[in-house]
């Protein structure tokens, strides 16, 4: 009898803990402020999300296992949850997926795939993926060099507050290698990210300089 006791109050606490679980998973916040959420969650919670197929928790399990919070470095694994959270649909997972193959972490190199998971992510708008595309268009790796492309990417990061993009562009209209010499650009955006750089006020377009 007193064992049943004890397996009845294991159930009673464990099941109303996980239907909190689940439903914290499902707050109806958009995509990157739940991203911020799940950065500062504890581990369980976030792998609970995971488990319950919260896309967003996946590709935040990736992170971890990327950077070794919380979780031992594994890039493998982290290949595994950015899989399955950009299979899903989630577009930054994509990008991280992109950098994975871009770079050889938890894979092989795979420049055509990187290409192809950065566009995608590119399109619906992530500035991770677009500041990678106007470095490949720029360097020649993993695409041929187009001038006008790359500055089209790192122009849609830039303009998204991302700053390696904002950084990129000094030297891209600085040393009139692809483009003729912008010194007014180039001083432009070096003013905007020195801004963000210095004192953490990062220029997004639509504000103010």
């Amino acid at each position: 009898m007193r064992h049943l006791l004890v397996v009845l109050f294991a159930i009673g606490v464990c099941h109303p803990l996980s239907v909190a679980a689940a439903n914290s998973c499902d707050s109806g916040e958009s995509r990157d402020r739940r991203a911020q959420v799940l950065a500062g969650m504890a581990l369980n919670e976030v792998q609970n999300c995971a488990d319950n197929g919260d896309i967003v928790a996946l590709n935040e399990m990736g992170r971890r296992y990327g950077n070794g919070k919380d979780v031992p470095l594994d890039s493998e694994k982290s290949l595994h949850f950015y899989e399955k959270a950009a299979a899903a649909g989630y577009s930054q997972a994509k990008a991280n997926l992109a950098y994975m193959y871009f770079n050889g972490e938890g894979t092989t190199k795979n420049f055509e795939i990187a290409f192809r998971l950065n566009t995608e992510a590119a399109e619906a708008g992530v500035a991770q993926a677009q500041y990678a595309l106007g470095y490949s268009f720029t360097t020649g790796v993993g695409a041929g060099v187009n001038a006008v492309l790359a500055e089209k990417y790192f122009l849609a990061a830039a303009d998204q507050g991302f700053l390696p993009a904002q950084q990129a562009l000094v030297t891209f209209y600085s040393n009139g290698k692809l483009v003729p010499r912008n010194e007014e650009q180039a001083i432009m955006w070096l003013h905007r990210f020195t801004q963000a750089a210095n004192y953490g006020h990062v220029w997004r377009k639509g504000n103010a300089d």
